[in-house]
């Protein structure tokens, strides 16, 4: 018979709150200087993304919004390229409060410079309604080249985009080859 200690033992170095209540965080990540960088969506339906460095100072935030009245922003994913630059996506959606539910209007891609200056806002709009559920999700993934490529869901399918290190859309391949259900991301 062994035992161990379920519980780790762990040193807190620091902690930030959102600075409101009224944000939550979706994804953290970390650039190749060790700051860290979050973002996430406000209840006043932005985006948002902060910037920390690794003694857990704020370095910068900022925020980004749709500018249409009843169209939402939330942030789904974060990524930095080789030169610390910081790639948020995320999507723009309206919402039912009567069936409680997100209708995605388009992709939204934003460009920050390591010191949060944005350098460009794509938005990419979603041509196949999406149906079967709740809220829409993108991933994404950043190459050696600096070019943004999205993974999301479609009704019984999947997209691909591909965006140039300037926001530019290269392709977007959207496939529903063997009518996959319930792809997220």
């Amino acid at each position: 018979y062994t035992s161990c200690n379920a519980f780790a033992q762990y040193t807190l170095d620091w902690q930030q709150n959102a600075g409101t209540e009224a944000k939550t965080s979706q994804m953290s990540v970390v650039d190749s200087q060790d700051n860290i960088i979050v973002t996430g969506y406000g209840l006043n339906s932005l985006l948002w993304t902060r910037k920390y460095n690794i003694s857990g100072t704020l370095l910068w935030e900022t925020s980004d919004s749709s500018g249409i009245p009843s169209i939402y922003e939330k942030s789904n994913w974060v990524s930095c390229d080789a030169d610390n630059n910081v790639l948020v996506i995320g999507n723009l959606y309206s919402y039912s409060s009567a069936f409680q539910r997100e209708y995605p209007e388009s992709i939204v891609a934003l460009k920050y410079s390591p010191t949060g200056a944005l350098l460009w806002r794509t938005v990419i709009p979603i041509s196949i309604l999406i149906t079967n559920q709740i809220s829409f999700d993108c991933r994404s993934v950043v190459d050696a080249s600096g070019n943004l490529y999205i993974g999301t869901s479609i009704s019984n399918g999947a997209t691909l985009i591909k965006l140039d290190p300037n926001g530019n859309v290269v392709f977007t391949n959207s496939s529903t080859a063997n009518n996959p259900r319930n792809f997220n991301g």
